[in-house]
């Protein structure tokens, strides 16, 4: 048991990520101040929602984070082909889910979870860190970044062309 509660979180990461969260804040306070304040009241909800993941993260063992890495990575990539038939259409892209009045992108949860299942995949031999240089561990590599940007890009491109040629 932690005996306080600051011992696992990295303080100077903390100070610096409260800093530019609180910049942000007042630039979107000082951007909206005539307007009203919905965006705002909504950032600061997404920061505490935030902060609190950060908290909840920082209590986890990295080997566990590690562990269930590929798990986060798969459920990114189902997210990502889930958003393309359930998603709701915002600015004219299909790339979000509305969940309680908020609209959430599977595409931000894949970029996390490709940079976890990515680094436990470089980090996963004996000697704890994989040779790049032989062309099929590279092409391994690539492909935790290519499948998530295929589903992000390009199926997103043949979506719109198949619904503009059934239409």
């Amino acid at each position: 048991m932690k005996k306080n509660f600051f011992e696992g979180i990295d303080l100077v990461l903390l100070i610096i990520t409260l800093a530019i969260l609180t910049a942000g804040l007042l630039a979107i306070f000082s951007a909206t101040y005539t307007s009203g304040t919905d965006y705002f009241s909504k950032q600061i909800t997404f920061a505490l929602f935030g902060i609190l993941i950060m908290l909840v993260f920082s209590y986890i063992p990295p080997r566990i984070i590690a562990k269930s890495s590929y798990y986060f990575y798969i459920l990114a990539l189902i997210l990502l082909v889930l958003v393309l038939f359930f998603g709701k259409k915002i600015s004219g892209s299909k790339s979000w889910f509305s969940v309680g009045g908020f609209g959430i992108q599977p595409s931000e949860f894949a970029k996390i979870a490709t940079i976890l299942a990515l680094s436990n995949f470089l980090s996963s031999t004996d000697d704890g860190f994989r040779n790049v240089n032989k062309p099929v561990e590279f092409l391994k590599a690539c492909a935790f970044v290519i499948m998530p940007v295929v589903l992000i890009i390009a199926w997103r491109m043949i979506w719109e062309r198949l619904l503009f040629f059934f239409q």
